[in-house]
């Protein structure tokens, strides 16, 4: 479920624009499981993160069969 966001969350930091190395902030729809925010912090570069907040760029992902509300912004 966690390499499935991820790739969710950087084909949405693609879709947006913005470098690989770019900081970013980070809104998901979801409450992320126990552990994982950290991880994926991590992987996509967030130094921020929260859920529901909108950013300047929004997307709807399927991950494991559930439409999740991707946004983000560079920060």
């Amino acid at each position: 479920y966690a390499r499935d966001l991820i790739r969710a969350i950087q084909s949405a930091r693609k879709n947006a624009k913005l470098n690989m190395d770019d900081r970013i902030r980070l809104s998901l729809s979801i409450d992320l499981p126990l552990g994982f925010e950290n991880l994926v912090k991590a992987e996509v570069l967030a130094d921020e993160f929260e859920k529901d907040a909108n950013y300047d760029y929004d997307e709807i992902a399927k991950v494991n069969n559930e439409n999740i509300t991707i946004s983000l912004e560079k920060i």
